[in-house]
């Protein structure tokens, strides 16, 4: 049956008149609402002592006053339009804070202490600001009692600055800050067992903020982002014992470089500092602190300048990347680092530059004083190793680094191992190692140096260098002519590219050690007069070019030596003018070389081994040579070919011998024996 059109039009103007209602009852809400906001400006003031509740809370002192803070909080209407200010005499206020639920155009202060020497004196429980959306400001306010959670507590807020808060008290949690945006600016937190600043699903802005003591100084969780800042570009710090902690996709910032930073550490500074100017009031304490207020993206020159001391801290520098470089600046020679003393250095997982100028380590560290793994590029300059430990520089799972003018001594191990890394060595030396460079598992290392092209060296009793599992040490071959001077009054610290004491190297066998496996050009080594207690030794020398060894231009007394030996060298190689001393040893030994040419050399001590001995092959020439007072005075053995043109001497058992198929070829004058000539299974004299 059809609706009948009056009862539709009756149910039309009940809806009419229910919706009226409703609209007048939401304006008059609203109407409500606008007269319970804030109008002006609102001033209270709060004393303990003076203060009561039941006051107006407009004026200080007694008989206005209000007592507690929350009480002058629960004067406000939700909707703050206008700048409140709670103006909170000192004292202890024994009370729980909260801030709830206000909203509009204006803002809320709590109003303490004026820094925090003054705050101090603004004792109280608890601060909680929950669900607002206005600013809120905290000012000069200290913890009084334990809070588990924090003193200062926030939740689901638009804005928050705590200024000049403290809270010391031995808890989980000094600022505990979940969702919303905060600020915490010059505030202290020490002693808290979790964090001192603990920012949930927050943005938080932490500036020059100070405190120890505390388990992290600051934590990020769960997709929270927390900025560094402070006058210093990168602030004062609160630390922890386990420095920051980041969790479930947070970050703690700033995370890149914005210029480029100078920092200032010396022994009478504190971490409490900024870090930017070089005296006790500005410059922090220890060098780890500057690197923990570097962001992770370097893109700009950092600079670390630290002042001569004593710096009792393992350093760590780890993580950062970018096309900057951290500089950390100490002395500026050898001379001056060894004031500029630190335990160790470890250097870990580096993508930009880091230079370490100008240190000393301080402590023995089993796996190296100087240490880096897995970098882009690590420079160490003027740096000293000398502690007796198993390396000095320990180099490994990848990376570039470059040793320039550093020493390294002592080391029971080596004076630097590289494994899986590149190494240049600049002029760096040392000595006292069991071996002075290990390469080892593909690892390169380079010797470098100004003078000599080849540099100083770091040396080993056992040997110099040592490669293995196809670790290489270069120079492999020669690039140039090289010239290498030797003087008694040398240094086996210098270069060798001087007649000079400053520049000549001490021994004889420090320039052959500076000489590369491969010679493809002309190695001169002039050695001044002077006695020298070695056993000489050219060892497998290979390549197109020539080695001269040079002492006195014809045979003389005034260049002493113990012996020579030249073994399997396949190049040729001249000495001339040494005299030998051994009488428990051949005095000149070729042995297994391709050429071999004694030119002026004198050995007279009796004894019965050969002044001059060639054998297992190869081709020897001796010319214009002393040799008296011995077995043979030569002797040519096993496929040798000896050359011997003349040549003087007496007192020799034999003057001349040849053995074992080896021969030697007479020219001029020969050495005279009890027996002339010998020869014997197949020699050969002619």
């Amino acid at each position: 049956m059809p609706l009948q059109k009056p009862f539709i039009i009756a149910k039309l103007e009940e809806l009419t008149s229910n919706l009226t209602t409703s609209i007048n009852d939401f304006i008059t809400h609203l109407l409500d609402l606008t007269a319970h906001a804030t109008k002006s400006n609102i001033t209270y003031y709060v004393d303990d002592i003076l203060g009561s509740d039941t006051n107006t809370g407009l004026a200080a002192g007694a008989g206005t006053a209000l007592k507690t803070i929350q009480a002058a909080i629960n004067k406000l209407p939700q909707i703050v339009n206008t700048v409140v200010t709670v103006n909170v005499a000192a004292g202890t206020y024994a009370e729980t804070v909260t801030v709830y639920g206000f909203t509009g155009k204006g803002s809320i202060t709590l109003q303490g202490g004026t820094n925090l020497t003054t705050a101090s004196n603004y004792l109280v429980n608890r601060i909680m600001v929950r669900f607002n959306n206005i600013g809120i400001f905290i000012n000069g306010f200290k913890a009084n009692i334990d809070q588990a959670n924090g003193t200062f507590t926030c939740t689901d807020n638009y804005q928050v600055v705590f200024n000049w808060c403290i809270d010391l008290r031995a808890t989980g949690y000094g600022f505990t800050l979940y969702n919303g945006f905060y600020i915490v600016n010059l505030c202290q937190a020490s002693n808290h067992t979790m964090a001192a600043v603990y920012g949930k699903d927050a943005i938080v802005e932490v500036i020059d903020c100070t405190g120890n003591d505390n388990y992290y100084g600051v934590r990020a969780g769960r997709g929270a982002f927390i900025s560094r800042a402070g006058s210093a570009v990168f602030g004062k710090r609160i630390r922890g014992s386990n420095g920051d902690c980041v969790d479930d996709g947070s970050i703690i910032g700033p995370i890149v470089t914005w210029t480029d930073i100078i920092m200032y550490v010396r022994s009478d500074g504190s971490d409490d500092n900024n870090g930017n100017s070089d005296d006790a009031a500005g410059a922090l304490l220890t060098i780890q602190e500057a690197i923990r207020r570097l962001p992770p993206r370097i893109d700009h020159a950092i600079t670390i300048n630290v002042a001569a001391g004593t710096y009792v801290e393992n350093v760590i520098i780890a993580g950062f990347i970018g096309k900057g470089s951290i500089t950390i600046q100490g002395g500026a020679s050898l001379a001056t680092a060894v004031n500029h003393l630190v335990n160790s250095w470890y250097v870990n997982n580096t993508g930009c530059r880091i230079n370490i100028y100008g240190f000393k380590a301080n402590a023995s560290i089993a796996d190296g004083e100087f240490k880096g793994e897995t970098n882009k590029f690590v420079y160490f300059y003027n740096c000293i190793s000398e502690q007796v430990s198993a390396y000095g520089f320990l180099f490994d799972k990848g990376g570039n680094y470059y040793m320039n003018n550093c020493r390294t001594s002592n080391h029971t191990s080596a004076g630097a191992i590289v494994i899986r890394s590149t190494l240049a060595l600049f002029d760096s030396h040392g000595s006292a190692n069991v071996y002075g460079v290990i390469a080892g598992e593909g690892s390169h290392v380079h010797y470098y140096g100004a003078g000599s092209k080849l540099g100083k060296r770091i040396r080993g009793t056992i040997n110099n260098d040592h490669g293995y599992y196809g670790g290489a040490i270069f120079p492999m071959a020669t690039y140039t002519d090289l010239t290498l001077y030797v003087r008694p009054d040398g240094s086996d610290d210098n270069d060798g590219s001087a007649n000079t004491t400053g520049a000549a190297l001490q021994t004889i066998n420090e320039a052959i050690r500076r000489i590369p496996q491969r010679v493809d050009h002309t190695v001169t080594i002039n050695v001044a007069a002077g006695t020298y207690n070695e056993t000489v030794k050219f060892s497998g020398f290979t390549g197109n070019g020539t080695i001269y060894l040079y002492g006195a231009a014809a045979t003389n007394d005034t260049h002493t030596i113990t012996n020579l030996t030249v073994i399997q060298c396949a190049i040729q190689v001249f000495v001339r003018g040494f005299k030998a001393l051994s009488t428990t040893a051949i005095g000149f030994v070729a042995q297994s070389s391709a050429y071999v040419n004694f030119t002026g050399c004198k050995c007279v001590g009796a004894s019965s081994y050969a002044g001059i001995e060639g054998y297992w092959g190869g081709y020897v020439a001796v010319f214009d040579s002393e040799l008296s007072n011995r077995g043979p005075a030569i002797n040519s053995t096993s496929g040798v070919s000896i050359y011997s043109s003349n040549n003087t001497g007496n007192g020799n058992s034999v003057g001349l011998r040849a053995a074992y198929a080896a021969t030697i070829g007479k020219n001029g004058t020969q050495p005279a024996g009890t027996i002339t000539e010998q020869v014997l299974y197949g020699g050969e004299i002619r």
